[in-house]
């Protein structure tokens, strides 16, 4: 379960977005791995594939982290952004990650912002007809074609994949195009978008995870969370608690301080960034790295105004929480069996019903 982050992007004119067609996610995923190495930032990247094992007999919905394992997506399922299971009505269900990913869902609220007409105009021409589908009505509000966006439409829905990458720098885009040729995509296609829609999807993408939208589902999802120790500026509060030791409500010490997770913030300083936080990531085990475990805490449960920190639950409790790995995704269902173990009123609810946790 992990966490990724979301940079800034130089504005231009407009965006380009290169996608590969893949048939093998294994070919996928050396992409992806490919695209991670060359220190591409991940909110530039999408992806979009089935789910076909989640509509299998005894798979139940399908959670981002088993479509991730499933799908071979186990070395960048950490890293991606944006990452969300979608249940798109007569269309199956998705993983999907990154700008294309997160318009699949968003595209209704997308279109009603009303800031980029000739993006929108051109989806809604397409609207009907052979574009009548919301994977391709989303293409197209990338720029692709309607008879090209009703092609990779059509293919997803066979199972293929598609990985993409949205830029404004001309070298960069030649370079992921070689990139996909050289990890045998069967289809390697590119469209120009508005600087205005690319700003538009870029705000969703760095929003928490909505249930639904329109009528897709949004069955699981990554909320695109920042662990602030990993910032090069972090606030000042959270330098002098990264890596500072904690103990638990007896006084008896647990470990040390991992992490501090946090949505993103508009205009950042150190008391949104405070209000922003929902776990202290709480590290301990053997003084080597073998052995060593963490979980991550919810933030209301943990006084970070003491010295040493404390959390207010016993030792037993915490040691028994969901292991948490920024590797892996962090999802809404990882997010829920936390703040069930522990008895706390997760950030996203009014009301809670749940007991707290004893040792």
């Amino acid at each position: 379960m992990g966490a990724s982050g979301i940079s800034e992007t130089k504005s231009t004119a407009g965006r380009f977005t290169v996608v590969g067609l893949f048939e093998d996610t294994l070919d996928m995923e050396r992409a992806l791995i490919a695209i991670r190495q060359a220190g591409r930032s991940p909110a530039e990247i999408s992806v979009i594939l089935r789910d076909q094992s989640s509509e299998q007999p005894g798979k139940g919905s399908g959670a981002v982290s088993r479509a991730v394992s499933d799908h071979t997506l186990d070395a960048v399922g950490g890293w991606l952004v944006g990452l969300a299971e979608l249940v798109v009505p007569d269309a199956g269900t998705y993983l999907v990650a990154g700008p294309i990913g997160v318009a699949v869902a968003e595209m209704p609220s997308l279109n009603q912002t009303g800031t980029s007409t000739k993006q929108y105009r051109r989806a809604h021409e397409h609207a009907s007809g052979e574009v009548d589908h919301p994977l391709a009505e989303t293409l197209v509000y990338f720029g692709f074609s309607a008879e090209e966006s009703h092609y990779l439409a059509h293919r997803l829905s066979a199972g293929d994949a598609i990985v993409g990458h949205t830029t404004s720098e001309p070298d960069t885009l030649r370079a992921t195009r070689r990139l996909f040729a050289d990890s045998d995509a069967v289809h390697i296609g590119q469209a120009q978008m508005e600087e205005s829609a690319f700003r538009d999807v870029q705000r969703q993408l760095a929003r928490p995870a909505k249930g639904t939208s329109s009528e897709i589902v949004v069955a699981d999802a990554v909320d695109p969370f920042l662990n602030l120790c990993d910032l090069e500026r972090p606030p000042i509060w959270a330098k002098s608690i990264c890596g500072a030791k904690i103990v638990d409500e007896s006084g008896a010490e647990l470990g040390e301080v991992a992490g501090v997770l946090a949505l993103p913030v508009d205009e950042p300083n150190d008391e949104k960034w405070l209000q922003s936080v929902r776990y202290v990531v709480v590290r301990y085990g053997r003084v080597l790295k073998l052995g060593r475990r963490r979980v991550a805490v919810p933030k209301d449960i943990v006084d970070v105004e003491k010295k040493p920190l404390v959390i207010n639950a016993p030792a037993a409790v915490v040691h028994r929480a969901p292991a948490y790995d920024p590797e892996t995704p962090f999802s809404r269902r990882e997010e829920e069996a936390i703040f069930d173990h522990f008895g706390a009123q997760p950030y996203w609810k009014s009301r809670r019903t749940a007991k707290p946790a004893t040792a």
